[in-house]
């Protein structure tokens, strides 16, 4: 075996967490491998880290950019990577040392494009593995892919409506042929500024011929401390972000020709996306309750969602959750203040949580 892997890291701002990170990548059991460090403009003492570890390791190279986000500094990456696979790794998470050659001998087997593995996500209380639509190893070629994999990305629905396992869409699961990639012109979109990687993900999938999923887990998903409950904050501008992502999902679906056939399972994540934006608008750093409930009442009156509801049946309306769709639609300001009082309450218990500890 002589493929070589490139392995991609956006840094930004990231000295608390960057030696765990590049450590685990040094540590890898393949050994045609190489780091490519982007720092995609830190102001911390990343950069200074990341060019002592060049100096240390041959294995290792750098970029220094000016901040363009998680997706330019990828972008980044690959144009710069030399090898046959890439893998992607965020600063803050860490791998173990068989990934990146187990997963490529799955790949020369398969002779597949793209290899998807289970995470784990880890908090600073428990450690939880992903959860993966197969209980065996499977492989997916030709229509297969369009039709038993790629539903999985889209939502937690399948095509005909019925509850399924949604895969949780990061990029930093897999193992991707860098010429497929390359060849076929899939970067990362710079203008999704949220859920970057579940839309990079259905606009490639429709591309490959073979995909092989294995359950087995090599990437831990750091998701801090209290899994990341005490530090979530309000996301500003998520209501069109959210929409532009939706256009992006249905562009790539139409150009597969999938559009109709994935046009429930769109749907439903259309629906609960917008749910997300009115959760967004409780949390710590978000408007006063005024502006949010002028902001809720505007993603509420898109018509999409409101068409989406009407499409939606018995088990799907049950899934989002029926109690809190009415309260959403006909007790809003009431939703908005139970929900900001739950995530002081949240705030509060943790914080206790962590003293005693």
């Amino acid at each position: 075996m002589n493929s070589t892997v490139s392995i991609i890291v956006p840094v930004f701002n990231a000295e608390a967490t960057l030696d765990r990170c590049i450590e685990s990548l040094l540590r890898q059991e393949y050994r045609l491998t190489e780091i490519i460090l982007v720092d995609d403009g830190s102001f911390d003492n990343s950069p200074v880290m990341c060019d002592q570890y060049a100096r240390r390791h041959p294995s290792i190279s750098v970029v220094h950019q000016t901040n363009s986000g998680l997706s330019g500094a990828r972008n980044t990456g690959i144009l710069a990577a030399t090898g046959d696979y890439c893998l992607f790794v965020d600063s803050d998470d860490y791998i173990d040392e068989g990934m990146a050659g187990d997963l490529v001998r799955v790949a020369r087997a398969s002779d597949a494009e793209v290899v998807i593995s289970n995470l784990l996500y880890e908090s600073g209380f428990r450690t939880q593995m992903g959860t993966m639509p197969w209980e065996e190893d499977v492989g997916f070629r030709g229509i297969a892919v369009l039709h038993d994999l790629l539903p999985h990305y889209v939502s937690g629905v399948d095509c005909g409506g019925e509850p399924h396992t949604q895969i949780f869409g990061s990029v930093c699961r897999c193992l991707f042929d860098l010429r497929f990639l390359r060849n076929n012109n899939v970067y990362f979109d710079s203008g999704a500024l949220y859920g970057e990687d579940r839309e990079f993900m259905i606009r490639l999938l429709p591309l490959c011929t073979s995909v092989y999923v294995t359950s087995r887990c090599y990437y831990h998903y750091d998701r801090g401390v209290d899994g990341g409950t005490s530090t979530q904050r309000y996301r500003p501008g998520l209501y069109r972000a959210v929409k532009y992502r939706q256009s992006c999902h249905a562009r790539s679906l139409d150009s597969a020709g999938l559009l109709d056939d994935v046009a429930l399972p769109l749907t439903f994540s259309w629906l609960c996306d917008i749910m997300g934006v009115i959760d967004n608008l409780s949390l710590p750093g978000g408007p006063g309750l005024g502006r949010a409930i002028s902001e809720a009442r505007e993603a509420l009156g898109d018509g999409g969602f409101l068409a989406g509801l009407s499409n939606m049946g018995q088990r799907q309306l049950d899934m989002l959750g029926r109690r809190r769709l009415w309260l959403i639609m006909h007790q809003l300001t009431l939703y908005l203040v139970a929900s900001r009082f739950r995530a002081a309450v949240r705030r509060v218990a943790l914080a206790i949580r962590r003293r005693l500890r």
